[in-house]
């Protein structure tokens, strides 16, 4: 059975899903995750095995169980990352944040000091620490699975980072003396439930998707604000996924007489995303 034979096979399992570009981008996710398994070789195929293990994958979609829990896995750059119920699945706009984030220091050649603020799975940390090895980096979260998902990920991608369990609202300690804070911290209102799709809902988890107060939306962000004023050294950055629809809100929490540059990126979709911010010398 050759590649385009199994995609096919893949699509007929998925003939429920009426969006043919789902159907497809699920079809070769799952095709690519086949293959890699070496279920049965070429000479060899193990037709039994590959139905059992497509048909348990298909199970579990129809469930709304995501793709990247069934597998066990989701990209973050050119990366795989292992992910599962405990860390929200890595999306594009936090790998435009990185991108970002990575181009705006690619003149600084010297050992940074990096904060990774509710690292979840570790991809932004592990990220960071495979394209800018000098640097020190620190993943903190405050549960104690993720840290073991984030963990796991940097021992397969063979990186050093210092994971923190540690509750970044109430946390004082071991704030201080970073070059670099980044995050994608929970940001979703109670005016956004409504439009969270079933596999979202049911299955990421709650502290990594919501604000902590649901009915203020960036109340995480005005930690980081509060927090930041006081820990953050004169020069250093800060690189903040936004939620789109309190762009300029969130941006204002930063007091302009101590930031000497904030600036809001939009994404690839035109939506307000990164907000960018140095503290002032």
């Amino acid at each position: 059975m050759n590649k385009q034979e199994l995609c096919q096979l893949c699509l007929n399992e998925l003939s429920y899903i009426e969006d043919e570009r789902e159907k497809l981008s699920v079809a070769n996710i799952i095709c690519d995750y086949l293959e890699k398994q070496n279920i049965g070789d070429r000479s060899k195929v193990d037709f039994q095995a590959i139905n059992e293990t497509l048909n348990h994958i298909v199970d579990q979609i129809k469930q709304d169980v995501p793709i990247q829990y069934i597998l066990g896995e989701a990209p973050f750059m050119q990366w795989m990352f292992y992910v599962n119920k405990n860390v929200l699945i890595p999306r594009p706009e936090t790998e435009e944040l990185f991108n970002y984030a990575i181009r705006s220091l690619s003149s600084t050649i010297e050992s940074l000091k990096v904060l990774d603020i509710g690292t979840g799975s570790g991809c932004l940390a592990v990220s960071w620490k495979k394209s800018r090895m000098k640097d020190i980096v620190t993943g903190m979260d405050i549960s104690s699975e993720a840290l073991q998902v984030a963990a796991q990920n940097s021992r397969t991608l063979n990186v050093e980072v210092e994971w923190v369990q540690a509750d970044f609202l109430q946390e004082t300690n071991g704030l201080g003396g970073y070059d670099v804070w980044i995050s994608n911290p929970p940001y979703i209102g109670v005016h956004e439930f409504e439009k969270m799709g079933t596999n979202v809902l049911q299955h990421e988890p709650t502290l990594a998707l919501f604000s902590p107060i649901p009915e203020d939306a960036i109340s995480f962000y005005r930690t980081i604000a509060e927090k930041a004023s006081l820990f953050l050294p004169e020069g250093a950055q800060l690189f903040l996924e936004l939620n789109e629809f309190f762009a300029s809100e969130i941006q204002s929490l930063f007091d302009r007489r101590v930031y000497n540059s904030g600036s809001i990126i939009k994404d690839l979709q035109g939506k307000d995303r990164i907000l960018h911010l140095r503290k002032s010398l």
